[in-house]
């Protein structure tokens, strides 16, 4: 028998069952118990013996048909365990209460290529429905993303689904296919749609960053057809900017809503006639880490805005 317990001597007993012995000890009765809770009998009485079984007290008198009378170790046990349950409820309360505050800072990463074509919208839109939250934001590339995300420097992350590890929890917002980028005056620009190999021969504006250049050249492997790679470009403008200046065709999956480059050449985006692999835009989180309200509500409109 174990002299006094104390609330040191619930460390291995599970929260639950020191309610379920509360309850009992309350109401005098393990049938009124076991109805309070929702619960079945059974259950009262295997979280009773749990207890004394591990403090190696007796926690009940039981007299059939008037219930159960605590003994005066019990009530020792009863006392501790109220006071360890409040404490448990008031900490409960304050991590609701956190999680509830509508105000804070998040941690969000962007694809470097993609922050510019909608994250300022984003931004200043959660802002006007939130304005206690604040959206601190990096661009980073494919690789530096993943490893945000997983090392927890941010809470979630924008990209596409470009070789992203299984072990990474991805949400998938919108599909993107592959389109060609050309000027507006050449041959072909009028047309609904443009096969790859019509284009072949003409030379290529590559967009070549780690993992995006992969994708794209394999959507020349997918039709037997090897590209003559004039320019290689790292980010969605360049590659505009050398089309719109004559030096070749490109491909991207995600356009800006103007059709002017940064040096004022028109570009359009015409659709591509074969069956390429379209990208999807995605949301990266830390699988093993739950989102916090706040974070719930940034992604949300994330959805709103982009789908």
């Amino acid at each position: 028998m174990v002299n006094g317990p104390g609330a040191a001597g619930f460390m291995d007993i599970p929260i639950r069952v020191l309610r379920y012995f509360t309850a009992a000890a309350r109401l005098g009765s393990i049938t009124a118990a076991a109805e309070y809770l929702n619960i079945s009998q059974p259950s009262v009485s295997a979280a009773i013996t749990r207890i004394e079984e591990d403090l190696n007290v007796q926690v009940f008198i039981r007299r059939p048909s008037q219930g159960v009378r605590l003994t005066p170790a019990g009530q020792r046990v009863f006392d501790e365990a109220r006071q360890l349950l409040g404490q448990v409820d008031a900490f409960h309360d304050t991590v609701a209460s956190l999680s509830s505050d509508l105000s804070g800072e998040i941690s969000v990463a962007c694809f470097v290529n993609l922050a510019p074509m909608f994250m300022a919208g984003l931004l200043d839109g959660f802002r006007r429905v939130h304005p206690a939250i604040h959206v601190a934001f990096t661009e980073l590339n494919h690789s530096d993303l993943i490893e945000g995300v997983m090392d927890g420097t941010y809470e979630m992350a924008i990209g596409f689904d470009l070789e992203t590890p299984q072990d990474v929890t991805v949400e998938t917002i919108s599909e993107h296919a592959p389109q060609f980028v050309l000027r507006p005056d050449h041959p072909l620009a009028g047309r609904d749609s443009i096969h790859m190999a019509e284009l072949i021969d003409e030379p290529y504006v590559l967009m070549d960053l780690p993992y995006t250049n992969s994708y794209f050249l394999s959507l020349f492997d997918g039709q037997d057809l090897r590209p003559d790679i004039a320019y290689r470009a790292r980010s969605f403008e360049m590659v505009r900017c050398l089309v719109g200046a004559g030096l070749g065709y490109g491909i991207l999956n995600i356009f800006p809503k103007a059709d002017r480059t940064y040096e004022g050449d028109q570009v359009i985006a015409v659709p591509i006639a074969d069956a390429v692999r379209p990208l999807n835009l995605i949301l990266m989180r830390h699988p093993r880490v739950r989102p916090r309200l706040i974070a719930s509500l940034f992604a949300e409109h994330l959805r709103r805005v982009l789908l």
